[in-house]
């Protein structure tokens, strides 16, 4: 049985985690602190992406109120920035940026 992933479906927007020097620029370009980007939340060393299965560590649980599933199949961790690739047939490609939180 193939398990389902959410970045596989085709309404979930293409989700990455940004490089250190793609952060710079970004920062540079809009002239802003990291800490002024839109949060999205993850959870604090809690879980573990070991291969494409995600298992509970310790504390909280993956099921947290406010966490958000994306961050945790990606693996993000609390301070990365992820660029997320949504599509439009009025707009285009439009690019967002969020900052992983606790």
């Amino acid at each position: 049985m193939r398990k389902f992933r959410l970045l596989d479906h085709n309404s979930v927007p293409k989700h990455e985690i940004m490089q250190e020097d793609e952060i710079k620029v970004l920062l540079n370009t809009y002239q802003i602190d990291k800490e002024r980007l839109p949060k999205i939340k993850g959870i604090k060393k809690s879980v573990e992406k070991v291969g494409k299965k995600v298992t509970k560590k310790v504390g909280k649980k993956i099921s947290d109120k406010g966490v958000d599933p994306v961050v945790i199949e990606l693996g993000a961790k609390i301070g990365d920035v992820i660029k997320i690739t949504r599509i439009s047939q009025t707009a285009g490609e439009s690019l967002y940026y969020r900052l992983v939180i606790e």
